[in-house]
């Protein structure tokens, strides 16, 4: 039979959960697409309309709808970036403090997070699994 270290019980489910979490902020990431197309076609659109009344605008709609965009796309390339690279260090057994911070990066993302942090921190603490991370970054 195929023996199995006592720390990989649980490596490939988190591997897994890592994986799928980067793949859910990088599709918050195109909502962020979304949302900047939308402020470039909207934003000339309401300049025009404001010049056939000839009223002004105090704000333009189209540098808000640009701006959440741009904040969108930052947020879920800086959460899901790390916790694609951490699914990776997982499947290899290696990297133990960058799955620790991809884990608390994480956390701005909500329930989600928190929750894949609080859990990646408790397995990562176990001293099976302590020995089988040192193994493989030697």
């Amino acid at each position: 039979m195929n023996e199995q270290h006592p720390g990989e019980k649980n490596l490939n489910t988190f591997k897994i959960l890592f994986l799928i979490k980067g793949i859910f902020d990088l599709l918050i990431a195109l909502l962020g697409f979304i949302y900047i197309a939308i402020g470039s076609f909207t934003g000339p659109a309401f300049e025009a309309a404001s010049r056939i009344d000839g009223q002004t605008m105090p704000m333009d709609p189209g540098s808000f709808f640009m701006i959440i965009g741009v904040v969108l796309l930052v947020l879920a390339m800086v959460t899901g970036i790390p916790a694609l690279m951490a699914s990776n260090r997982w499947q290899q057994k290696r990297g133990r403090n960058f799955i620790i911070v991809a884990a608390a990066i994480n956390c701005l993302t909500g329930v989600l997070g928190i929750l894949l942090c609080i859990f990646t921190v408790i397995e990562l603490q176990k001293p099976e699994v302590k020995e089988l991370f040192d193994e493989n970054d030697r």
